[in-house]
């Protein structure tokens, strides 16, 4: 049956990588070694162009609430202020998801979008980060596919033991340096209890799928990962 790579696993030779650029934490589809100059560089370009008008949810302490899904976001980076400097170091708008009770899995898909976003920041916060802002956490799964409109773009997946909220920092850049900013859509689903990919013995694969849902197919399940994942084997 088919199977999924662990992340540290995936062939070196794929087209999607995750790594630090400085103090950039970021997913991107072109994986290449960048210099630190491209970092501290869209850090003052960003500093320049944020002081025109900033979005309502600049910062964590204004996120806009989600609590009610399916919800479609839209915006732009392009005006936001640095967040988390020596750290983060880059341009986001703010998001807080709340979950409600029991475990719950948030799926972010970037597919509403027609500008392709190159590079996805991949970590959120459970609480807002303040001046301490060591404490992100990695999502679950991410990765980029083919949306149906042809355009690759990005996916994010979370999980978590509810009631309560996670606080997440929506970064899109450029490629292939970690910088840059510009237009989003992204549409948000939670789902109640752990979902995953579920791999059938005929080497197909059902997303979106809990895991009795996956054993009613008579399929083996993969937790928190998506058939778009390009460690599919």
């Amino acid at each position: 049956a088919c199977r999924f790579l662990p992340k540290e696993e995936k062939p070196s030779t794929s087209s999607v990588g995750r790594y630090v650029c400085g103090n950039f934490i970021v997913f991107q589809e072109e994986f290449q070694m960048i210099n630190m100059r491209y970092c501290t560089g869209f850090a003052a370009l960003a500093m320049t162009t944020a002081a025109f008008a900033q979005p309502i949810n600049d910062d964590c302490v204004n996120a806009t609430v989600l609590s009610t899904f399916p919800v479609q976001v839209t915006g732009d980076t392009c005006t936001a202020t640095i967040d988390c400097p020596g750290l983060l170091d880059w341009a986001a708008v703010w998001y807080e998801i709340q979950m409600p009770a029991g475990d719950n899995t948030v799926f972010i898909d970037f597919c509403c979008g027609t500008d392709p976003v190159p590079t996805i920041g991949i970590v959120y916060y459970a609480f807002c980060p303040g001046t301490d802002c060591s404490a992100y956490i990695f999502f679950d799964d991410y990765a980029f596919r083919t949306c149906p409109n042809n355009v690759r773009q990005p996916y994010l997946m979370a999980t978590m033991n509810g009631p309560g909220s996670i606080f997440w920092p929506l970064y899109r850049g450029d490629a292939p340096a970690p910088g840059g900013c510009g237009p989003f859509c992204a549409d948000l689903t939670m789902y109640s209890g752990i979902i995953g990919a579920c791999c059938l013995a005929d080497f197909s694969c059902v997303d979106l799928q809990t895991e009795a849902e996956c054993t009613a197919l008579n399929g083996t399940w993969f937790s928190l990962r998506s058939c778009q994942d390009n460690s599919f084997a």
